[in-house]
């Protein structure tokens, strides 16, 4: 595991947690995999995040408190000796319109994965691979819309309890049978009473 982890996918030992993912699409696995390895990773990269601000004197619900206050949060960040992921958290922060704490959270998970997999495309395009950056965002587009689940309750959980990142659950996720789900709806597309 890295020592510092890291939004950077440079040829380092900090960027081994996201070589996976990587991997796994310039193979061709299944999105539904790749997105379960996502949401997983995301838990991990958070936790880790958590314990190197811990070892730096800072707590991230300190961070968390902190959003509304430019001052406040700038100074937990530079005593983090600027972690990226702290340098991330307070970017959103200052940006966002919201400081609804879900809100704030939910802007940061998903810009973490964002800058990732952004990184991830550019490394991944190439024509003679046949990888294009629109066929590849595509594709990353599939894998957060399979991910959002999982990123809404961990950004509930973690505005509950700002100390410890939540236990991802079921690790294969549940599968729903299409035509049971169909079983309600109208063929004119009304719900029958």
């Amino acid at each position: 595991m890295a020592e510092n982890e890291s939004l950077d996918l440079g040829n380092n030992r900090h960027s081994s947690r996201w070589d996976e993912i990587y991997t796994g699409i310039r193979d061709g696995t299944a999105w539904e995999k790749i997105a379960r390895k996502v949401s997983k990773k995301l838990h991990d990269a958070l936790r880790k995040f958590f314990k190197q601000l811990a070892k730096k004197g800072v707590l991230f619900e300190q961070l968390l408190a902190a959003r509304e206050s430019p001052g406040a949060i700038n100074e937990l960040v530079k005593k983090s000796c600027n972690q990226p992921f702290a340098v991330l958290f307070r970017d959103v922060c200052l940006s966002e319109s919201t400081k609804d704490t879900e809100g704030v959270l939910k802007a940061f998970v998903w810009a973490a994965w964002e800058t990732i997999s952004d990184r991830i495309e550019h490394r991944l395009a190439s024509p003679s691979a046949g990888h294009s950056l629109l066929d590849l965002h595509i594709a990353f587009n599939e894998v957060n819309h399979l991910i959002e689940s999982d990123v809404n309750r961990l950004c509930q959980k973690l505005a509950k309890d700002p100390t410890q990142v939540p236990a991802r659950i079921g690790k294969k996720g549940s599968k729903v049978d299409p035509t049971t789900e169909m079983m309600n709806m109208s063929l004119l597309g009304t719900n029958p009473q």
